[in-house]
């Protein structure tokens, strides 16, 4: 009996041992799954998107660069002779019409002397047609005649001139514009070529830029430019390119272009920096998805499709932006339904449930 009570003993100790190691395995095991682990057994969740179509239309070839404004007609006006401001004809920023008087300088002397320009003109006249006359009834000879033609037209031209200096005294707008600051003073006395006040013609500006060299065979006159300024960010102004530099700059490896931009609105400013998106033509066929569906990676550009309701990756190069919509080339055609909304919780074969537009 004590025998049995031994082997007894031992086989209970030997279930006790087994089904502790069992224990601390099974512990063991569930304490250190990888979620992994645990997704292997549950499946992938569904990740829920939205898609758009990828259309097929005419590609625009855009080039995006920066560019500046410039006016069309700007100038300092200045004074042509020296004198000293007799009135002050203008406010500062005033718009003007060419023609406009704008400063008059001190001008005694030249009436003075206009004055006496136009008494000796007139007697001049009267002595001429009084020797002509005369001629007539054989008084005087030609020569005297003549003399006294020369003498009037001497007098005539001396009159013009007097004239022309009076009017240099009245300083006028050359032409339609925006008036810079008044730091003018009555009294203060200018010199020749003296700058004065500067003017702007403001309702045409020039779009000035510059672009790449491999675009020489592509750049036209008459092409469209889009302009983008901070100033006005959901605004878009357009304008016409009509100069095209004759030689590439050897410094940049680039070509300068000008385009004119309308601005009767006033909202544009020279001296403003924009961005802008040259036209340069438009490629057939070419593939156009939503901006959002585009995904920068290491490799590339990555889009996700939809086949069979699950997601497919694939790398595509971007032809041209344009108003929230992206051209591209790649493993895509027509009618494909690519990611829009929800690809960066995607992997390849992902399971996808499309969210439709009134879900939204």
């Amino acid at each position: 009996m004590i025998g049995h009570g031994r082997h007894k003993g031992k086989y209970v100790r030997i279930i006790s041992g087994a089904i502790i190691a069992a224990m601390l395995i099974y512990f063991s095991y569930t304490k250190f799954k990888t979620p992994d682990t645990e997704m292997a057994g549950m499946g992938a969740p569904t990740v829920i998107v939205t898609t758009a179509q990828v259309i097929s239309e005419d590609a625009p070839l855009i080039v995006n660069v920066f560019g500046s404004l410039r006016a069309v007609d700007a100038a300092m006006i200045t004074s042509e002779i020296n004198g000293t401001i007799k009135e002050l004809l203008f406010t500062s920023g005033q718009q003007v019409k060419a023609g406009d008087p704008l400063i008059r300088l001190d001008d005694a002397l030249e009436q003075a002397q206009k004055t006496q320009a136009e008494a000796e003109l007139e007697l001049a006249t009267a002595q001429y047609e009084r020797l002509k006359s005369l001629l007539n009834k054989k008084a005087v000879s030609l020569q005297e005649v003549d003399e006294a033609k020369a003498n009037l037209d001497v007098r005539a031209s001396q009159l013009k001139m007097a004239q022309t200096d009076l009017e240099t005294t009245l300083i006028k707008a050359p032409f339609t514009g925006v008036l810079g600051a008044k730091t003018l003073s009555l009294g203060q006395y200018v010199t020749l070529g003296n700058p004065l006040l500067d003017i702007v013609d403001r309702t045409r500006l020039i779009l000035e830029y510059s672009v790449s060299e491999r675009y020489l065979s592509q750049v036209a006159l008459g092409q469209t430019v889009t302009l983008l300024t901070s100033a006005y960010p959901d605004v878009t102004f357009t304008g016409t390119v009509n100069f095209i530099a004759p030689s590439i700059d050897v410094a940049t490896r680039t070509l300068k272009v000008e385009a004119v931009v309308d601005n009767t609105d006033n909202r544009l400013s020279p001296g403003l920096s924009v961005r802008l998106m040259h036209v340069l033509g438009f490629e057939s066929n070419g593939l156009k998805i939503p901006e959002e569906s585009i995904m920068p990676t290491v490799e590339g550009y990555k889009i996700y499709l939809i086949q069979d309701g699950k997601a497919h990756g694939v790398t595509v190069e971007i032809v041209s932006r344009i108003k929230g919509f992206v051209y591209i080339t790649g493993p895509v055609k027509a009618g494909d339904v690519v990611v829009m909304t929800g690809q960066e919780k995607l992997r390849d074969g992902a399971e996808v449930e499309i969210l439709a537009k009134d879900e939204v």
